[in-house]
């Protein structure tokens, strides 16, 4: 048998089924939604240089990699700082 993805319970039913029931379902809907998508700002300055089309078609722009994520982790770091209580 199949266990719950959320509380472990065993289910029955359809074999593709993730969740015992609809209130586990959305428990783990609302648990995903409050995890961290990344680890640490840098991850998120990575990311955001990873997005943005233009980073990889200038050599130039490409030495300036380092100074972009610096600057997007210190604004990221102000930024937390405010809204922190």
């Amino acid at each position: 048998m199949r266990k719950c993805g959320q509380c472990g319970r065993e289910m029955q039913g359809r074999s593709d089924r993730k969740f015992c029931s609809a209130a586990c379902r959305q428990k783990a809907h609302r648990n995903r939604d409050t995890e961290p998508r990344y680890a640490s700002d840098v991850d998120l300055a990575n990311d955001i240089l990873d997005s943005t089309r233009f980073m990889g078609e200038s050599p130039a722009i490409l030495g300036l990699r380092p100074v972009l994520r610096k600057l997007i982790v210190d604004e990221l770091k102000k930024t937390a700082a405010k809204l922190a209580p």
